[in-house]
């Protein structure tokens, strides 16, 4: 028969030297305070890393603290550790209701088991226009800028990404600008085949099996100096319509960031029309007499509608008529300088 067990009642079976008790709670309170300390310092080290990303990145994104300008060949962004830069895009804020913003967030690979950190606090551009995916992941990451022209230069553009990319039958212009500026992460072959497997194919053309993004030029006008000046490109299944070098800008980034970024465009490149269209009354005043103000009319009252890159085709003969009124123009009665003369004097 099972005898239940007899428990001494007595207090002093449960007593414990005070010594005991204050060491118990003392290493209890020193052990919270270590673990505190460490999960503070490993949180600091990773702010202080994200920081140094952060500022890294924005350093190459001002021309004054690295001389990266339009046109400048391919740089390359070595970071300490795998890292995740997050690219957002609005057409307003708060600080910028007419321009629209960039939002930059940055994470990194930390600690044995390679985990990623938080997201750093966000970090605004309002007077960029960054085109990437909305993700970008790795250690290297490649930058190089192209103006973008719609007759005047409207801004510099900025293409980020951190992957590799092959471009299939490119058109021999694609091609030497390739070299010239030389993207090391963009191979040129002549079929998918010959392009790595981990490599983003792009194919000019035609849609070849296995292509990732696709890129037809459409331009047949008399002004064109290549069918590739202006067409479209089916990225992610989404259509992205371009003109001039917003070319790369649809093959490097995000379609939402791509569209994003055009209306942001269209809407400096309509300001800056009204500027050109003011700047004609003041220099009939001098005597100078300017024929492209209908022009600039025409591109004005066209981006002011703009919801999407699909008007921006629709610009390019008007474009390039008003840049061939401008060079017949005298040079004192100019109202901006046209895009190859400046590529000259360059």
């Amino acid at each position: 028969m099972f005898k239940p067990l007899k428990l001494n009642k007595s207090k002093k079976a449960f007593d414990l030297p005070f010594s005991w008790v204050f060491s118990i709670i003392a290493g209890a309170f020193i052990l919270f305070i270590a673990i505190y300390a460490a999960t503070s310092i490993v949180k600091g080290g990773q702010q202080v890393g994200q920081a140094e990303s952060a500022q890294k990145l924005l350093n190459y994104l001002n021309p004054a603290v690295n001389g990266i300008t339009s046109s400048s060949k391919l740089t390359s962004i070595v970071f300490k550790r795998e890292t995740r830069i997050a690219m957002s895009c609005s057409e307003s804020s708060s600080k910028s209701p007419f321009f629209g913003r960039q939002t930059i967030n940055f994470s990194e690979q930390t600690g044995f088991l390679s985990k990623w950190s938080q997201q750093s606090e966000s970090v605004s551009r309002y007077n960029k226009y960054i085109f990437s995916n909305s993700l970008e992941e790795g250690k290297t990451f490649y930058l190089f800028v192209k103006p973008f022209y719609m007759g005047f230069k409207v801004d510099d553009l900025v293409f980020l990404n951190a992957q590799k990319y092959c471009f299939i039958e490119a058109p021999t212009n694609i091609n030497q600008e390739i070299k010239d500026l030389e993207l090391d992460n963009v191979n040129l072959s002549e079929s998918v085949g010959k392009c790595s497997n981990s490599s983003i194919k792009v194919c000019f053309g035609t849609e070849f099996s296995g292509c990732n993004i696709t890129v037809y030029g459409t331009c047949n006008s008399a002004y064109c100096k290549s069918e590739y000046d202006s067409g479209y490109i089916i990225n992610q299944d989404e259509t992205l319509n371009y003109i001039g070098s917003l070319i790369y800008a649809g093959i490097f980034s995000s379609p939402e960031i791509y569209e994003c970024n055009v209306k942001r465009l269209a809407k400096k490149a309509s300001e800056l029309s009204q500027i050109y269209i003011e700047k004609i009354g003041i220099i009939k005043q001098s005597g100078c007499d300017s024929i492209i103000e209908p022009n600039l009319q025409i591109i004005k009252d066209t981006l002011d509608k703009t919801n999407s890159s699909l008007a921006l085709s629709e610009l390019m003969d008007i474009i390039a008529d008003m840049d061939d009124k401008t060079r017949d123009t005298n040079m004192d009665c100019r109202v901006y300088t046209p895009n190859s003369e400046e590529v000259e004097n360059a």
